[in-house]
C-alpha cells in the first residue's frame, strides 16, 4: 500500500506544509472448511509499515496497525443463489513508548492487546477492556444468478461510540467488472460522524 496524506490544503500560504507519503502492507493466513464445510476463517495483521511526520520529524504518527479476525460461512449455495453471513473484528494495535514515541509494530501488535491501560494489570477486567476496545461487525449477502449482490451489515465500536447499519448493493456487469454502493445509518445515541455518508466502488479482476 502506499498513501499520500495533506492536512494543509485550504490554509494559508505563510503556514508550514502538513504533507507526508508512505506505505505499508499486510499479511495474513485463510482456513477454509474450518470444522464443517463452508466455513472459513480469517487473520490479518494489516497496515504494517514504519510511521510518518507531517512537519516535525520529532514527532511521528503511527499508521493504524490493525489485527482483523473474521469468520464468513455459506448458508446457501446454489446454481442461481448465493447467501453468505460474515462476522469480523478489527482492533488497532497503536502503543507508544515511556517517551511518547510509537513502538515498533512487532511490538506494538501484541503489547497494545496484552497491557492496553499501560499498568502492567492482569485479570478478567483488564481482558475485557481489550477485547471492548476493538470494532465489532456482522453482515449479511445475498447473490442473486451472479449478477446483483444485496447487503446488510451492522457495526457496534464502544470506544468510538459507534452504532451503524449498513446498506448496499452491487451490479456484476461480468467476469472482471463489478459496480459497488452503500450507505451508513447511524442508529446510535449519538450523531454517528458516518451517518449518511454514501460509499462507490468498483473492482476490476484480473
Amino acid at each position: 500500500k502506499f498513501f499520500y496524506s495533506d492536512l494543509s490544503s485550504g490554509g494559508s500560504t505563510d503556514e508550514d506544509e502538513a504533507t507526508t507519503f508512505g506505505y505499508a502492507f499486510d499479511i495474513g493466513i485463510l482456513k477454509k472448511n474450518l470444522l464443517i464445510d463452508k466455513l472459513n476463517l480469517a487473520l490479518v495483521l494489516a497496515n504494517i509499515g514504519p510511521s510518518v511526520y507531517y512537519v516535525d520529524k520529532t514527532i511521528e504518527d503511527p499508521i493504524p496497525l490493525t489485527w482483523r479476525l473474521g469468520l464468513a460461512y455459506e448458508l446457501l449455495s446454489l446454481a442461481d443463489y448465493r447467501w453468505t453471513i460474515a462476522a469480523d473484528y478489527n482492533r488497532e494495535t497503536i502503543y507508544d513508548d515511556d517517551k511518547g514515541n510509537p513502538e515498533p509494530f512487532y511490538i506494538a501488535c501484541w503489547k497494545s492487546i496484552v497491557d492496553p491501560e499501560k499498568k502492567d494489570t492482569k485479570g478478567l477486567e483488564t481482558a475485557k477492556n481489550s477485547l471492548m476496545q476493538g470494532v465489532f461487525n456482522v453482515g449479511t449477502e445475498f447473490i442473486y444468478s451472479n449478477t446483483i449482490a444485496l447487503r446488510l451489515g451492522y457495526l457496534y465500536d464502544r470506544t468510538g461510540q459507534r452504532h451503524e447499519v449498513d446498506f448496499g448493493f452491487g451490479f456484476m456487469l461480468s467476469d472482471m467488472l463489478q459496480f459497488d454502493f452503500a450507505t451508513i445509518k447511524d442508529v446510535g445515541d449519538n450523531d454517528g460522524v458516518r451517518d449518511g455518508q454514501m460509499r462507490f466502488g468498483m473492482l476490476f479482476k484480473f
